[in-house]
């Protein structure tokens, strides 16, 4: 790399910078469409106890 000067070796980190920012980037994306549908979906129905329902395992227990 070093027989292509200097520029080369600058040119080839950022290159290297810029492909882990688009790394870092789409897993910001996947985050923040976590986020957004944890946010603005309805949330989940309640039991008379407060506590909500997620699977039968649970409401086995509440029923207890």
């Amino acid at each position: 790399m070093l027989e292509h000067g200097p520029m080369a070796v600058m040119y080839a980190i950022c290159d290297r910078v810029v492909d882990e920012y688009e790394k870092v980037g789409a897993a910001l994306e996947e985050d923040v469409d976590e986020v957004e549908e944890s946010v603005f979906s309805p949330p989940a129905p309640t039991t008379r106890s407060g506590s909500t329902r997620s699977s039968g395992r649970s409401r086995r227990y509440a029923a207890r």
